[in-house]
This record gives structure tokens, C-alpha cells and sequence, in this order.
């Protein structure tokens, strides 16, 4: 099938924009992680380009070429570079990340500790009066609230994957 010099041109255009949205597709993820259809098919694009550009006797070193084929590097390169960028930032944000999650377990467990300790006052106060019915409600609301952050900071810890027994009374 013969193809006219307008048609030629337009499927050239058509090839490198094809080319230039597989090399951003392996800027993104590394050409070493890349698989393997994806090199196939970068491979028979390039080589349709070389037959298009042949068909239309284009130089290889013709600057309209080369410049289309230079902004394709540049941003490939660019792509490139920001993840690299982001991988390093995310190690960084991973240390930051872990540094934060022990500072918040530790301070779970001495919530909960000070929180067993008010729930045993406020239980102590309730036994004084003859029971939780008879205290006063400042009582009965301590041992409520208390109850419910213990549940809360229990259920906090469990999710961090710790072991967390129920006490008597809780």
C-alpha cells in the first residue's frame, strides 16, 4: 500500500508521540523493572519510525527530528529525576514515619496506664458510696469515660499489632 507524502508525515508524528509515551511509561518505572511487551513494542516503534523516515528520505540528522527526539529526552529525564526525588523523600518520610508511630505506641501505653490508675480511683470512690448506682455522677461519668479511653487506646495498641489484656473491671 502506497501512502502519500502528507500520510507518511502524519504517521511519523503518530510513531513518536507513540515513542514518547512508552519512554515517559519507562522513566516512571525504570527501564531495568520495564516488561518485557513494553521493550517489544518500543522496539518495532523505533524501527517503524527508521522505515517512515527512509520512506520519506528524511536525514537522520535533520534538526526537526532531532529536536522532537531532544524534548523526548528532556522530559524523560525530568520524569526520571522527580522519582528519584520522591523515592528519596519517601525513604526519608518512612524514617520520620517510623520515629513518629514509636512516639505515639509509647505514648498509648502511658495513657493507658494513667488511665487504669484514674478507673481504679474512680472505682474506689464508687465502692466508698456502696456502689456504682449510689456514687455520685462525677463518679459514675469518670468511670465511663475512663472505661471508653481505655477501650480506645486498647484498640489503638491492638491495631499496632500489640497484645493488650483486659484487667478485671475493664
Amino acid at each position: 500500500m502506497m501512502y502519500s507524502q502528507e500520510q507518511l508525515v502524519e504517521l511519523l508524528k503518530s510513531k513518536i508521540s507513540v515513542l514518547y509515551q512508552i519512554d515517559l511509561k519507562l522513566a516512571r518505572t525504570g527501564t531495568a523493572y520495564a516488561p518485557t511487551d513494553v521493550l517489544l513494542e518500543r522496539r518495532d516503534v523505533v524501527r517503524d519510525i527508521l522505515v517512515i523516515e527512509e520512506s520519506l528520505g528524511i536525514d537522520r540528522s535533520d534538526s526537526n527530528v532531532l529536536e522532537v527526539r531532544a524534548d523526548a529526552r528532556k522530559e524523560k529525564d525530568r520524569l526520571l529525576r522527580e522519582k528519584q526525588e520522591r523515592e528519596r523523600q519517601s525513604v526519608a518520610m518512612s524514617a520520620w514515619e517510623r520515629e513518629q508511630r514509636e512516639l505515639s505506641i509509647r505514648s498509648q501505653f502511658k495513657q493507658l496506664d494513667t488511665a487504669r490508675k484514674n478507673l481504679a480511683h474512680y472505682q474506689a470512690q464508687a465502692k466508698a458510696f456502696g456502689g456504682i448506682d449510689l456514687a455520685p455522677p462525677i463518679v459514675r461519668n469518670g468511670t465511663i469515660e475512663e472505661l471508653t479511653s481505655i477501650q480506645r487506646i486498647k484498640n489503638v495498641l491492638r491495631q499496632y499489632g500489640y497484645i493488650i489484656e483486659d484487667l478485671p473491671g475493664e
